[in-house]
């Protein structure tokens, strides 16, 4: 067992700074910026010296965007959309530079979604904030003669992408938009067909991916299926996913997910091989999450020694909140750990208040007396405080970090 010293005591001169100084900081910085820098995900969090104590936090702090998602204010700003106008337009004009990555900016209001939208290296989406920017999908799936429905239709996809981001902005499917919570099934069985259909047209697949970013984004009335997302080095942060059947699935490596909230979903997380086996992948940490559904580590197998860390779960239906053993699935590799988290609903109540091993009942080789594993100079806002005693102080801790109310029976 590794111990490492408080965290307290290497704390380092940019938290000393007087209040005013990271106000007028963060005013530089421009709209949309974070009082204070940097935070997880940003440009210039850096791994702290207790990483270098194990093979496992090197790499955990090295998930995510190599070099950190870059300022809002770093970026110049190439082309401005205003509702209604030609998105993929602007993306095709732009200079696909991964080197130099430019700003297409969405302009305030609804941007009508009717085909697919390639997105390129270099080319960041930028909205004016979520609720406001929002992106909707018109597309639908047909049922044919044999009632079999008409293949899916994406909002996003791509492939072989380097250093692209999507930022500010709320993505929403227009027909699922008036349903009313109880409307909306995503538990299995004969209603789950009301999630299926049309709504299977919100989706981003997104391929061979390195160091892009997904920030500040609200995925609402999103239905089937919302986010797969293959490759390396990529972030998600401050993310909503609200009303959609499926999971965020990732398949790949060194991924970071931070601030992630879900409400009514029927899986949260699927973490998958690359394709070739258990050789590749791996490495994925999540951090200070809100979740609905289960963690599925899927086929081909999962590589190992992902990290969640300060997230909580909630199952709505008699699935185990997560799947060490991989119940129908692929099953975790070695070296993967659940660290100051706990679970509750249906899927049975438990914490994780130590480090604690998925994939085997081996006690995990790294421990910290400061109660993380994420060693990264940078600051948490979405931070996990104290652990629930009981199921029904975990649903109310759920409720308020969700803004939702916890269900307490499986949705109709």
């Amino acid at each position: 067992m590794i111990q490492l010293k408080p965290r307290g005591s290497r704390r380092s001169a940019r938290h000393r700074l007087p209040v005013w100084f990271l106000v007028a900081l963060a005013t530089i910085a421009g709209a949309g910026e974070p009082l204070v820098r940097p935070q997880v995900g940003d440009a210039g969090a850096t791994a702290l010296p207790a990483a270098a104590a194990h093979p496992d936090l090197i790499r955990w702090a090295a998930a995510g965007v190599r070099g950190g998602i870059p300022l809002r204010s770093s970026l110049p700003i190439i082309a401005e959309v205003p509702a209604g106008g030609d998105i993929q337009a602007a993306i095709n004009a732009a200079k696909a530079d991964p080197s130099a990555p430019t700003v297409i900016r969405l302009g305030p209001g609804i941007h009508p979604v009717t085909a697919t939208l390639t997105l390129r290296s270099g080319v960041v989406l930028r909205g004016a904030g979520r609720g406001a920017t929002v992106l909707e999908s018109r597309m639908r799936q047909t049922a044919g003669p044999d009632g079999k429905m008409s293949p899916e239709r994406l909002v996003f996809d791509g492939k072989a992408i380097a250093r692209a981001g999507l930022e500010d902005f709320t993505l929403r499917h227009a027909d699922l938009a008036g349903l009313a919570d109880t409307e909306f099934t995503p538990i299995g069985g004969a209603g789950e067909g009301k999630t299926k259909g049309f709504p299977a047209c919100c989706r981003m697949v997104l391929s061979d991916l390195s160091d892009c970013w997904f920030d500040n984004l609200d995925l609402v009335d999103v239905g089937h299926h919302t986010v797969g997302l293959s490759g390396s080095h990529c972030t998600l942060r401050r993310i909503t996913l609200h009303r959609s059947l499926g999971p965020i699935h990732i398949t790949g490596d060194d991924f970071l997910l931070v601030g992630i909230s879900m409400y009514l979903t029927r899986h949260s997380i699927v973490i998958s091989g690359k394709a070739g086996g258990a050789s590749q992948g791996g490495g994925n940490v999540v951090l200070d999450s809100t979740l609905m559904g289960d963690v599925i580590f899927y086929a081909p197998i999962d590589a190992g020694h992902n990290l969640f860390e300060g997230c909580l779960f909630y199952a709505l239906d008699g699935t185990p909140w997560m799947h060490p053993w991989g119940w129908m699935h692929g099953k975790s590799g070695p070296g993967s750990v659940a660290n100051h988290c706990a679970g509750c609903g249906k899927g049975g109540f438990k914490v994780m208040a130590e480090p604690t091993s998925l994939a085997d009942k081996a006690k995990p080789e790294v421990a910290a007396s400061d109660g993380t594993l994420y060693h990264v100079d940078a600051d948490r806002p979405d931070r996990l405080g104290g652990l629930p005693a009981s199921d029904a102080a975990a649903r109310a801790l759920y409720a308020e970090r969700a803004r939702k109310p916890a269900p307490t029976a499986p949705i109709p």
